[in-house]
């Protein structure tokens, strides 16, 4: 290449380079401006909050009355006793001293600050923090789930049931319960074909009611609701007589002690003799309990 090639490459790149710096430039005056003009036109409000996406199925007030409807758990009068208790139609099961509960909401203190739940280490240490948005649903707890799986099924057809634990009510339930005990719910279909088998529909199976009796001496009894404590305040239900019992659950320890006492007696004293004052123990318990407080309970 001769002089004057070398010379009009030179100048060419000398160019190139000129024009690729006036771009250069060129692009920074044009961001400083629309830097400037974003000042001027700024303005003091905020920018709108994201909305956070949430996974949590919402328990709806439709939601909360079917789930009532569906564990249906009902007073009634046992006459015998001259007592009040509830009977769980979802389990088929009574109890005269207190029921588990179904949480529709959260627990709220005075200030209505969610309060969260401690677990219940020994069945003498209170800190289990009672529900205050709740219905009474089961003598078991386990069956609270089961209830609630098939309450998603018939309130969401549509979506799958892998989504059920997204759905608020079984989170409510799941925290004050613990996942050990929704971990032990069984199929709907396989909780409907052993209630088929229990005597009141037709079965040779009695229906299992010992269990709610026996939590007594286990810390789980702490997250059931006494009864004494939900009707407190509230009027009677129409059709229970206004002297009716309605006993404390510090009742059913005195019974269980004196029962195990009993059974204890059996090994060494006659059967019959023991089942005697084992019937008497009871008589006597219940005859010492003391009258429901007519300013706390009173019939409509």
């Amino acid at each position: 290449m001769g002089e004057e090639g070398i010379s009009g490459a030179i100048a060419a790149a000398i160019e190139s380079q000129k024009k690729n710096r006036d771009k250069s430039q060129r692009r920074k005056e044009r961001a400083e401006k629309r830097k400037i003009e974003t000042a001027e036109h700024a303005t003091d409000e905020q920018p709108p909050a994201k909305v956070q996406k949430t996974n949590i199925i919402p328990l709806t007030p439709e939601h909360r009355k079917f789930i009532g409807e569906f564990f249906n758990c009902v007073p009634f009068y046992c006459s015998a006793t001259k007592s009040m208790g509830v009977f769980s139609g979802f389990e088929l099961i009574p109890s005269l001293f207190y029921m588990y509960p179904c949480l529709l909401g959260p627990t709220l203190d005075a200030d209505g600050n969610t309060i969260k739940n401690k677990r219940a280490a020994t069945k003498d240490k209170e800190e289990v923090v009672k529900p205050s948005d709740y219905v009474l649903a089961c003598a078991n707890p386990v069956n609270i789930f089961t209830g609630l799986k098939e309450c998603f099924r018939i309130l969401f057809p549509e979506k799958d049931e892998k989504h059920f634990k997204k759905w608020q009510a079984f989170r409510l339930n799941n925290e004050y319960y613990t996942s050990k005990v929704s971990g032990q719910a069984v199929d709907f279909k396989t909780y409907i074909a052993e209630l088929g088998e229990t005597k009141p529909l037709g079965g040779a199976r009695p229906v299992r009611t010992v269990h709610i009796i026996e939590d007594i001496d286990v810390s789980r009894h702490l997250r059931a609701i006494p009864l004494k404590e939900h009707f407190k305040g509230q009027k009677l239900p129409v059709g229970i007589p206004q002297n009716a019992h309605i006993y404390d659950v510090a009742l059913l320890r005195q019974i269980r002690e004196a029962s195990i006492a009993i059974k204890e007696a059996e090994k060494t004293a006659d059967a019959k003799a023991a089942k005697l004052v084992s019937g008497k123990s009871f008589a006597e318990c219940i005859e010492n309990a003391p009258d429901s407080d007519s300013e706390d309970y009173s019939s409509e």
